[in-house]
């Protein structure tokens, strides 16, 4: 049943992808991108009349129909973890991690999917390990924060990405922006030099063929789950300290809980300062309200 409900969504999507990819462009105006990449992804995520707010504001109304409703979200984090490769050296696990969450009415997942992308100003690489960890790493090390109170593969920091044959292009990606050409998301590997715009990308998120899927829950996941569910805890501890929490939370329904009111759109984004573990994050939250599972 849901998952003719989803297609029916990918139908409101595909009727209206014009006006998708003119809006998401739209989204990038007035970003000041002389700025450096974090600053850039701070303003797409946080400052009012981009980015996320634009969404909400312009494309959100065109798809909340048919018993959909849709709302675009952001948690901001200053700090972002570090990841120790097995080969040596440490860096960055990426600059933002995209979200794409289709769920019924009781916020019971049904889709889930992710990507992660590492920004940059120019289309060149200058950080190695960053390329050969997303290009050529099988496996690496989480820090203890990160690893420590796993939902998935708790005591253990090892971590796996996706093999080329698992679609790891859909789950690890460049994206290129600056002032003299549009945000555009360069595939794997950097060198084959295959690109698509953002707005294209997005769209392909919407429609369910584009980012990885990961598990509808937390428990017991592995490889691309483990490493997703990882990121999105951190976040969901942060947002809930000072708060009970017991064993086991689905921490994704934490975050989307913290933008509960899918018709106040003035009320999209969340900032943890001082609080080092997770990516900040575009959230693209979908719900059916005509289905229950």
């Amino acid at each position: 049943m849901w998952i003719l409900r989803f297609l029916e969504f990918q139908k409101i999507c595909t009727e209206n992808a014009l006006d998708i990819i003119r809006v998401t462009d739209a989204s990038w105006n007035n970003i000041d991108f002389s700025q450096n990449e974090p600053e850039v992804i701070r303003q797409y995520l946080i400052q009012k009349n981009v980015g996320i707010d634009y969404l909400n504001h312009n494309l959100a109304p065109i798809l909340n129909r048919r018993g959909f409703l849709v709302k675009f979200a952001s948690v901001y984090i200053h700090q972002k973890p570090r990841i120790t490769r097995i080969s040596g050296g440490r860096c960055e696990i990426g600059d933002m991690l995209v979200i794409f969450s289709f769920f019924d009415r009781q916020k019971t997942p049904l889709i889930n999917s992710a990507f992660l992308v590492q920004a940059k100003k120019e289309f060149e690489i200058d950080n190695v390990c960053q390329k050969e960890l997303y290009e050529n790493d099988f496996e690496f090390n989480l820090p203890a924060n990160l690893y420590t109170n796993s939902l998935c593969c708790n005591a253990s920091p090892r971590r796996y990405w996706p093999r080329y044959w698992g679609n790891r292009v859909r789950g690890l990606q460049y994206l290129i922006f600056n002032e003299h050409t549009d945000p555009t998301i360069r595939f794997l590997p950097w060198d084959v030099s295959i690109q698509a715009s953002w707005s294209i990308i997005f769209l392909w998120t919407l429609l369910g063929n584009w980012a990885l899927r990961f598990s509808r829950y937390p428990y017991n996941c592995q490889n691309w789950s483990a490493i997703i569910w990882d990121l999105i805890a951190i976040t969901g501890r942060a947002l809930t300290r000072g708060q009970t929490r017991g064993q086991g939370i689905n921490y994704l329904m934490t975050i989307i809980n913290q933008f509960n009111a899918f018709d106040k759109f003035h009320d999209y984004s969340r900032i943890l300062d001082g609080h080092e573990g997770g990516l900040p994050i575009m959230l693209i939250m979908v719900q059916d309200k005509e289905i229950k599972l």
